[in-house]
């Protein structure tokens, strides 16, 4: 027999013999410990397989965590309390630290007359147990130091860190169907920010762990935490996937913020998943007081690279149906960040690399997308900002200053094939850093930054501006060389149904666009991508829309197209001054190809 089968007879054994107090005690199964007490007191004997509290025959949860460290194999908590719940257990210090290797779980769907979420979107669980700490600066909750343990079913809240993952061996750990932060009502939240006072904390290696899968029963809401919903640090801390929670709002789609940001990746954390292809993966993030996302700050020797933000729904309610200003992250949506210090006024050192922002609704904060402090080679593709997934503008984005915003120092990254819509700035380019410590500063190098296939329209401010913020950039030569190269906006020389040409700098790249029929101004956004082409050394291209009668439209009379240029550092301009199409030389076509199905072939 193997020796954890030999053991785990015996406790089962132990269990059917050993008398308790007031009798003995009724049978448990081998590596199962059923709290049945709200109490607080440690166990008798840690290590004797039967969870019972010195001069009752009671099992805390207190005892039941210390007889799953002390058992071999994967063990499990479940309750029965008498009585109608919630139940609220207060722990005076912190529990026991989970160790044992072989992991452990807690279900709080074990009480009698809980029940797992079963809607669509946000969660009707009922959850009996209640894990309450000692305030937001108190003590930690449910603190696991190894691998495959697995938490469901229980409201956590009023802990300084409710959840917390640490080190290397905390791996392959599963936290599904919590409410995390606030009690079973889906009502506590903290009044205000206390700093570190984390939902779900991981750091120093801790890998490879699943907060939230899909499915409903699976869902956590992670809200009213003093601090940080979810945060995850340090080197190692790689491969973590969230998915599927609600973060910021109440289980019932009411606003519960988390009172720094919902998620903030920090410190060379890299590869982690925020979200997922599927609807069943993504995840509600909405209501919070700073950012929904944050991944920053290398530390010296690494980087934080790798993580993806990916279908998630960003200041919208529970359904993404609805994007009024209740729902809003107060700062931004996904903010990339460099260092919170740079090195001198006029540079930043390189810093987080690698990340995508991919396929989000995004409405609703001052930035949708924020990418600064020397952050480079991101991508930011796909994602509708300010716009609902039914096509719709979100009423929050009276907040919106920038759709996206690269400053201080930000190099080489790209931002492509997103839908942007209201607030002020589509894409916004500068120098400056208006947030922290770093003062304005013309001279800080922002460049390299490429702009491409993006579809703008009913921004109050410029599609794309590119400092001096407000001015129009179509004058080459005389823009600053630092800020994306000083590339000029191209010039559309003539323009007709079956092409059109544009003059630009040597070699550079030129995108063409149809702009909004309405407007006014001369450099209106480019809402449709047409085509593209590369211009010669003399500075010269033709972009060709049709090349014989037969080639339906992609354009007709009287509609407005613009261009950007793309030079050969990856620097994008500002759109070009419209001009209106005029009739071509080509015999007519007897059809019209929609621009959008035409790219999908040919371009």
């Amino acid at each position: 027999m193997r020796r954890t089968a030999w053991l785990a007879a015996s406790f089962a054994v132990a269990a059917l013999v050993a008398p308790g107090p007031g009798g003995p005690r009724p049978a448990v199964a081998a590596g199962t410990f059923v709290v049945d007490s709200t109490g607080d007191q440690p166990d008798a004997s840690a290590g004797d397989g039967v969870c019972r509290v010195a001069g009752s025959s009671k099992c805390t949860l207190r005892a039941a965590l210390a007889q799953a460290n002390a058992s071999p194999g994967h063990d499990r908590i479940e309750f029965s309390i008498p009585g109608a719940g919630p139940h609220r257990l207060r722990p005076a210090s912190d529990y026991p630290i989970i160790v044992d290797p072989a992991g452990l779980t807690i279900d709080g769907y074990t009480e009698p007359g809980s029940v797992v979420n079963t809607a669509a979107h946000g969660s009707n669980a009922v959850i009996m147990i209640e894990l309450q700490g000692t305030g937001p600066s108190g003590i930690d909750g449910l603190y696991m130091q190894s691998a495959n343990n697995v938490v469901r079913g229980l409201a956590l809240f009023d802990f300084q860190r409710t959840v917390r993952l640490w080190g290397a061996g905390a791996s392959g750990n599963e936290i599904v169907g919590n409410f995390i932060g606030t009690d079973a009502a889906g009502t506590f939240g903290q009044s205000t920010r206390t700093i570190n006072s984390t939902g779900v904390h991981l750091e120093r290696g801790a890998s490879n762990n699943r907060i939230g899968r899909s499915g409903p029963a699976n869902r956590n809401v992670i809200s009213g935490n003093g601090d940080r919903g979810i945060g995850i640090f340090d080197p190692g801390t790689d491969a973590n996937t969230i998915r599927n929670n609600v973060i910021g709002l109440s289980p019932h789609g009411s606003r519960l913020r988390n009172w720094g940001h919902g998620i903030d990746i920090n410190y060379n954390a890299s590869h982690n998943v925020i979200g997922g292809s599927t609807s069943a993966n993504r995840n509600v993030l909405s209501g919070n007081e700073l950012s929904a996302v944050e991944i920053s700050h290398d530390r010296t020797g690494g980087t934080t690279t790798g993580n993806v933000v990916v279908g998630n729904l960003i200041g919208t309610d529970l359904t993404g149906q609805s994007g009024a200003s209740t729902y809003r992250n107060r700062e931004f949506g996904v903010n990339i960040e460099g260092r919170a210090t740079c090195p001198t006024v006029s540079s930043c050192q390189p810093d987080v690399s690698g990340n995508i922002v991919e396929a989000n609704t995004i409405v609703g904060s001052a930035a949708g997308v924020m990418i600064w402090k020397a952050a480079h080679d991101n991508v930011v593709r796909g994602n509708r900002i300010g716009l609902l997934p039914n096509g719709t503008t979100a009423p929050s984005t009276a907040n919106t200053l920038w759709a996206v915003l690269i400053e201080a120092g930000a190099f080489d990254n790209l931002v492509e094939q997103n839908t942007i819509a209201g607030g002020g700035d589509g894409i916004q380019v500068r120098p400056d850093n208006d947030y922290t410590n770093l003062s304005s500063n013309p001279d800080i190098p922002t460049f390299g930054n490429t702009l491409r296939r993006n579809s703008i329209f009913d921004v109050d401010g410029f599609g794309i501006d590119i400092a001096p913020i407000g001015a129009i950039n179509d004058t080459p030569g005389e823009l600053d060389p630092d800020l994306q190269g000083g590339v000029a906006a191209p010039a559309i020389t003539t323009a007709t149904v079956d092409r059109v040409s544009v003059s630009t700098c040597a070699g550079c790249r030129i995108e063409l666009f149809v702009t909004d029929q309405g407007g006014s101004g001369t450099h209106l956004p480019g809402r449709t991508f047409l085509a593209e082409a590369t211009a010669t050394a003399g500075g010269s291209a033709t972009v060709h829309l049709r090349t014989s009668a037969s080639d339906p439209l992609v354009v007709v009379t009287g509609q407005r197209v613009t261009a950007t240029t793309t030079d050969g550092a990856g620097n994008t301009s500002e759109f070009a001054a419209w001009r209106t199409v005029a009739s071509g030389s080509i015999g007519g076509p007897t059809s019209r190809l929609q621009p959008a199905q035409r790219c999908g072939v040919r371009c």
